[in-house]
C-alpha cells in the first residue's frame, strides 16, 4: 500500500510540475513575448525547482526525512519523467490544436532565406535542411524532441541535486 501511495504521489507531483511548466511555456508562446529566450531560463528554473521541491516533499512525507542518494535519485528521475511526459503532452496539444502551423509557408520562407545565404550551389544541403524542417514541425515529433530535451536536464540535475536532497539518519554513536 505504501509503494502504491508513493507512486501515485510521485506521479501527481510530476503531473502538477509538468502542467505548470507546460502552461507557462504555452502562455509565453501565445503572448509572443520579445525576450522569449530569456524567459526560457525562468521556465527551466520553475521546472527544476518544482521537481526538486516535490522530491523533498516526498522525502519528508514518506521517508521521515531520511533519504539516501539512491532514493533521492530514483524519486527525482520519476518525478522528472512524469513532469517531462506532461510537458510533452501539453506541447503536443498546443501544436496540434492551438498553434496550427502552415508547414508549406515555413518551408518556403526558409528555402528563400537559405538560397539568399548559400545560393544555388549546394542543393543537397538545402534539401536536407528542408526535409529536417518538415520532419521536426510535426507536432508528435516536436513533442518527442521536447520530452528528450527536458529529460536530459532531469538526468543531469538528478545526479547533481540528489547529493543535496539526500538526508542520512543521525547516528547516535560517538
Amino acid at each position: 500500500m505504501m509503494v502504491t501511495r508513493s507512486i501515485l504521489t510521485i506521479s501527481l507531483f510530476g503531473f502538477i510540475v509538468g502542467v505548470g511548466t507546460g502552461l507557462l511555456d504555452t502562455l509565453f508562446h501565445l503572448l509572443d513575448l520579445e525576450y522569449y529566450k530569456l524567459l526560457n531560463i525562468f521556465i527551466f528554473i520553475f521546472f527544476l525547482s518544482g521537481v526538486s521541491l516535490a522530491t523533498i516533499k516526498i522525502r519528508e512525507d514518506f521517508y521521515n526525512g531520511i533519504f539516501n542518494y539512491w532514493n533521492s535519485l530514483k524519486n527525482y528521475l520519476l518525478i522528472g519523467l512524469a513532469a517531462s511526459l506532461t510537458i510533452a503532452s501539453v506541447r503536443y496539444i498546443y501544436l496540434k490544436f492551438i498553434n496550427v502551423a502552415d508547414i508549406n509557408q515555413i518551408v518556403g520562407n526558409t528555402k528563400s532565406n537559405i538560397l539568399k545565404y548559400y545560393g544555388d550551389n549546394n542543393q543537397e544541403l538545402i534539401n536536407n535542411r528542408l526535409e529536417f524542417l518538415e520532419f521536426s514541425y510535426d507536432p508528435f515529433v516536436s513533442s518527442l524532441f521536447y520530452l528528450a530535451y527536458y529529460m536530459v536536464y532531469v538526468i543531469v540535475f538528478a545526479v547533481i541535486s540528489s547529493f543535496f536532497i539526500r538526508k542520512q539518519a543521525i547516528s547516535n554513536t560517538f
